[in-house]
Order: structure tokens, then sequence, then C-alpha cells
């Protein structure tokens, strides 16, 4: 935990957060009057981060505090990767590129925490690859795996799933009962607290989140 991080960093020699100036490092919580609001509710003897070393009930309410004082992030601070970078990405990895495909949106999780969703797609004139991440780092795997995703005229499970009935399936990926396409897809997922459904941290629980 962050918290401790601080405290281990005080204990071999590293400075003491006054608790104040930990609570304004973070977004929305920035002014002096917020802080020292939230520091006021972890009640007296609590003036340094050190002061929270063996009571971990305490940082709890010291993470509910902060978040009560604040707004919920929108999908418009997680960030996203973006058009440009795929593009420079795939003419990088491939060479040619015969057309470039983007697509972006935000959401609500049900937990009422934000999504984005990017995918880029890059048609080729040779075998292509897919590229799956979450929050800025890949995946080993699709993440939406055993999530049924619905377009207009079908459905499908999974980011595979969806694309091979789509028939946009990299030929890398090609699966048995569809064409392989000719083309790279990159597909990316930003949220701030991801829940999992496998201990590689790779299967999004959409449903849970």
């Amino acid at each position: 935990m962050l918290v401790f991080s601080h405290i281990g960093h005080a204990r071999n020699g590293g400075r003491d957060l006054p608790l104040g100036e930990f609570v304004r490092q973070f977004a929305g919580l920035t002014s002096s009057a917020k802080a020292k609001a939230v520091a006021k509710q972890m009640g007296e003897g609590f003036t340094h981060l050190s002061d929270f070393e063996g009571n971990e009930g305490k940082v709890a309410e010291l993470l509910a505090a902060m978040q009560a004082a604040t707004k919920e992030p929108n999908a418009k601070a997680l960030g996203f990767v973006g058009k440009e970078h795929f593009e420079t990405f795939f003419e990088r990895v491939y060479g040619s590129v015969i057309e470039n495909t983007y697509v972006r949106k935000s959401s609500t999780l049900p937990s009422g925490l934000p999504l984005t969703f990017e995918i880029a797609l890059a048609t080729l004139d040779g075998p292509g690859h897919l590229y799956c991440g979450i929050n800025f780092s890949p995946t080993f795997a699709d993440p939406l795996e055993g999530t049924t995703l619905a377009g207009p005229e079908f459905k499908a499970g999974g980011i595979k799933g969806f694309l091979s009935a789509a028939y946009a399936l990299p030929e890398k990926e090609r699966e048995w009962y569809r064409s392989p396409a000719s083309v790279a897809v990159a597909a990316h997922i930003v949220t701030p607290a991801p829940l999992f459904l496998d201990r590689g941290k790779t299967r999004l629980d959409m449903e849970g989140a």
C-alpha cells in the first residue's frame, strides 16, 4: 500500500510526509482546506504518515475520507493511447499500411467507475497481429474473454470472438471456421480499479467491476 511504502521510506532515513501534504498530492484534494478537513477526520495523533504504522484500519478510514471529499474520476481524466500513437506503431511494425481505422468510446461500469475502450485497426497487405492492453500495459490474452460484445448485426464473446465474427481477426490469430484477415488490431481498456477473473490479471470482470 502507498501509505506503508512511504512509512518504510521514512524508516530508512527518508522524509516522513505530513498527512496534509500527502493528501494534497491527489487530484481533487490539492486545496489546503480540503486536505486539512480530511486530516482532521483522522483524529489527534495522526499528523504524519508514520502515525499510521501498525494501524491498517486507520488507513482505510483515510481512504474513505479522501474519497468522500472529492468527485469520482471521469473517463476524460483517465487518458487514452489515441489514434496517432496507434497509427505510428502500426507503420513502425508493419511498414506499409493501406488504411487505418480508430474508434474510442467511454462508458460507466456497474460499480459507477468510468471506462474508456479504444480500438485501432490497420489494413495491411500481409499478416497482422492482435494486441490487447489494460491501463497502458499489455495483456497476454483477450481481456474481455467471456464477456459478450454486441454490435448492430451480431453478438460474440470477447474481442477475438467479435473480430472473428466480423471477419476482422488478424491472420496470426486465425480460427479454423473464419477466413483470416490481413489486418493488425489493437484494443485498449482504461479503468481506475479493474477487477479480474484470473490470477494473471488478464481477463476483466465486467459485471462485478
